[in-house]
């Protein structure tokens, strides 16, 4: 299984170290390898559509594997907890002034469980969420409604903070010596009075609380793409089926993909994962129909960024090498032009046009 992880690791590396060094740069902290606190990504393709978070202690592990795009903001968020979640413990003389504000939020019905009776963590995450949105690209009506949800979560000390994170932008010194500065610029009667006004979000019914169990992150992966089932046992089958893909197991593959096209016959994952087996047989007839069925047509993927990104980019490379590079060409380009796809498959669309480009016309 070697060979398997290693490619496994080689694809995460680069991705997740952009995604640390950003975290990094913005609080200005350099991670000492020499401290007893550390941070750890475990790489295991064998778990399937799964990225799993957990601390212990100062020890802080992210788990991930199995989806062709990575999970950024949950590195992201776990990185940041490991940098931020000392502070309020440290400067716990200045931040336990601002606990009539978590009196309040405590109230609200969406607030996690286990903030509700620990106030330092309960701040530390309202900092996270803070540096968070100023780490995200986002337009200031998008950034606003954030900032709405996370008041009506009970997260209401988010909004300060990313007020106060301006002031932190024009000076020199690193986030944890900063923060003091931070704190006691929050104005506690103030907020008070704004959290008065706000109105909470309503509880969660029993089945949202169940979507939020051990399993989160892989159903909302799963469910934020609206043309996978709801159906335990259709997702499941499509992850068995990229795992086996990921062991080049092709028959393994075509039999959970095509147990899923016999309740879903037009399920696009399915069909994308029809066509990589066809990619794995080396069958490039079979493998230019499925994945052009996924980008043109009434079949198209047009609801899944994913599979209609990679589609373009594994048909593009099959007719590059059918010498077919005009083609090519606008496949790629199409890529480019998907909504919300991957960071991974426009990087390829890019890698290939900038071949393209360095290679000349060949006599048919």
């Amino acid at each position: 299984m070697q060979p398997l992880y290693d490619r496994e690791i080689e694809r995460l590396h680069d991705p997740v170290s952009q995604v640390l060094m950003v975290a990094s740069t913005y609080t200005r902290q350099i991670v000492d390898p020499a401290e007893p606190r550390t941070f750890t990504v475990l790489v295991e393709p064998l778990v399937g559509r799964i990225t799993n978070v957990r601390n212990f202690g100062d020890h802080y592990v992210v788990v991930l594997s199995g989806t062709e795009e990575i999970p950024n903001d949950v590195v992201r968020h776990a990185f940041l907890h490991f940098l931020l979640d000392p502070l309020p413990l440290r400067y716990s003389h200045a931040v336990i002034v601002k606990r009539p504000v978590y009196e309040m939020a405590a109230k609200a019905p969406r607030l996690a469980d286990d903030l509700r009776d620990d106030f330092f963590s309960w701040f530390g995450e309202c900092t996270v969420r803070a540096v968070e949105l100023k780490l995200k690209r986002m337009s200031p009506s998008e950034r606003e409604a954030a900032l709405q949800n996370d008041d009506a979560d009970g997260y209401v000390m988010v909004r300060p903070i990313v007020r106060e994170l301006a002031n932190y932008e024009k000076t020199e010194p690193k986030f944890a010596d900063y923060y003091l500065d931070l704190v006691r610029a929050i104005d506690a009667k103030a907020e008070t009075a704004r959290v008065a006004a706000i109105h909470f979000a309503p509880g969660q019914t029993a089945e949202e609380a169940k979507e939020m169990s051990a399993e989160a992150l892989a159903r909302r992966q799963a469910h934020s793409v609206t043309t996978v089932p709801d159906d335990a046992g259709a997702i499941a089958a499509l992850t068995e089926g990229e795992k086996r893909i990921a062991e080049k197991n092709p028959r393994a593959a075509e039999t959970a993909f095509n147990s899923v096209l016999a309740k879903y016959p037009d399920q696009p994952r399915a069909w994308y994962g029809i066509g990589l087996v066809a990619l794995l047989d080396h069958d490039g007839e079979k493998a230019k129909q499925v994945f052009g069925r996924l980008t043109s047509g009434e079949h198209a993927a047009s609801q899944d960024p994913m599979v209609m990104a990679w589609s373009h980019v594994y048909l593009a490379r099959i007719l590059e090498d059918e010498g077919q590079l005009e083609r090519a060409k606008a496949e790629y380009q199409a890529v480019l032009s998907v909504q919300g796809a991957p960071a991974q498959a426009q990087q390829a669309a890019q890698k290939g046009l900038g071949d393209l480009e360095l290679r000349k016309p060949e006599r048919p």
